[in-house]
């Protein structure tokens, strides 16, 4: 499954400079966290593992985008102070790759594993607020 997730966020880096173009950075933005939210969750309903290993493909390849493009964004939007904005993005990147594996491990250790793996999900429908205020912007 690891793999599977590995291989997606690959090909979905390789193939959003074509999705970047078709839809503009605030609408892939939304797009990949709103598909991301939708095949995470899938991941943990699904009882078939062959549908669960697509789940996580297509998960790879929605969340793949996201940080590249952000960080794009990040520019545009505070171009006078584009190093500042570039790295407050990538330190929230940071800090979601160091805390999400350890916090999942904690509620799983205390209230079971489906309840840890729910983390993920909530994670991606954060994800979702800042494509959302800069579609409202």
């Amino acid at each position: 499954m690891i793999s599977a997730f590995a291989l997606a966020m690959i090909a979905g880096r390789w193939s959003s400079q074509w999705t970047l173009s078709a839809l503009g950075p605030e609408r892939l933005l939304l797009v990949s966290a709103a598909g991301a939210v939708l095949c995470l969750s899938g991941m943990f309903i699904l009882r078939s593992r062959v549908l669960m290993a697509i789940s996580t493909f297509a998960a790879g390849a929605f969340m793949a985008p996201i940080f590249p493009t952000a960080i794009g964004l990040a520019g545009r939007y505070f171009p006078s102070q584009v190093g500042t904005a570039i790295s407050l993005v990538t330190t929230g990147g940071w800090i979601g790759a160091i805390l999400i594996p350890p916090t999942v491990g904690f509620i799983a250790n205390r209230k079971g594993v489906a309840r840890g793996v729910l983390i993920p999900v909530g994670t991606a429908l954060l994800m979702l607020v800042s494509p959302a205020v800069l579609a409202v912007r």
